[in-house]
């Protein structure tokens, strides 16, 4: 770790003004937002930035979080829906680690079908491919995405691989689904 590095994660915790821990248990995660700080694990992060995303009648809000520990940065998904449910990127990947090319994803998006995928000997079976519309929270005007969604593993132990086509460039993901009881709003 570099001078630079320690100082830019020792001034975020200065801007640090903790909830009372009683009063910490009132606070909902529907609550959280810019400048946030949250525990993930009792990994400490900061809300650096949020974003919103629309597909037809559903909406979520995606929390962009730096890591006060290791410098990291991870995105938190929080959807609203008969409960709330959590999801939390563990790394971002490359398209070719999947073998799949941006020609295998024109043929999904046209078939509506894919085979399923491995990556790191777990295969995740192909759910879905649908467009949604996404802006900085912010921002006045919404952007266009394609997602392609994979998944692995039972309720409560699932995993997701996204694939996120912004027009030709494409991001990959691997997340997990995570519990409410593993988050801990230390600051709104």
């Amino acid at each position: 770790m570099n001078h630079f590095e320690f100082k830019q994660r020792f001034d975020e915790l200065r801007t640090l003004q903790a909830t009372p821990k009683a009063e910490r248990y009132s606070l909902k995660l529907t609550d959280i937002k810019l400048g946030s700080f949250l525990k993930v694990d009792d990994v400490m992060y900061k809300v650096v930035d949020t974003y919103k995303y629309k597909y037809k009648k559903e909406k979520w809000v995606e929390l962009k979080l730096y890591s006060l520990v290791d410098e990291t940065t991870k995105f938190l998904e929080v959807e609203v829906d008969d409960e709330i449910e959590l999801t939390l990127t563990e790394e971002q990947l490359k398209l070719r680690s999947l073998n799949i090319s941006k020609a295998d994803l024109s043929n999904i998006r046209s078939e509506d079908d894919a085979d399923d995928i491995s990556y790191n000997g777990k295969k995740f079976i192909y759910e879905d491919n649908y467009p949604v519309k996404f802006k900085k929270k912010d921002d006045a005007d919404w952007q266009k995405c394609y997602l392609y969604e994979f998944e692995a593993g039972n309720k409560g132990r699932k995993e997701y691989i996204t694939i996120e086509d912004w027009d030709g460039e494409v991001l990959v993901y691997r997340s997990i689904d995570l519990s409410p009881s593993r988050v801990e709003i230390v600051s709104i």
